[in-house]
């Protein structure tokens, strides 16, 4: 499978990123990526190593994210509808 960054790979599965574009870091160094066509966030170490997936099923296309001093998250969702 193709790499995309140093973060997951091409695909829909756990870790994988489908078109991502936007992302964020957090205080604690994890990597916050918006997963545009997957629907979701993907959260990552900075290493590389997945953690865990946010915001599936409450958002449709995720296109950027900011994140508050106490990792609250802020998303952009570029919807059509």
């Amino acid at each position: 499978a193709k790499q995309l960054f140093r973060w997951g790979k091409h695909g829909n599965g756990e870790g994988d990123l489908n078109n991502p574009w936007g992302l964020a870091v957090s205080g604690k160094g994890e990597v916050v990526v918006c997963d545009y066509s997957n629907w979701r966030l993907s959260v990552f170490t900075k290493e590389g190593e997945f953690l865990r997936t946010a915001g599936k099923g409450e958002m449709t296309y995720p296109a950027a994210i900011s994140l508050d001093d106490e990792g609250n998250m802020l998303v952009a969702d570029n919807s059509r509808n």
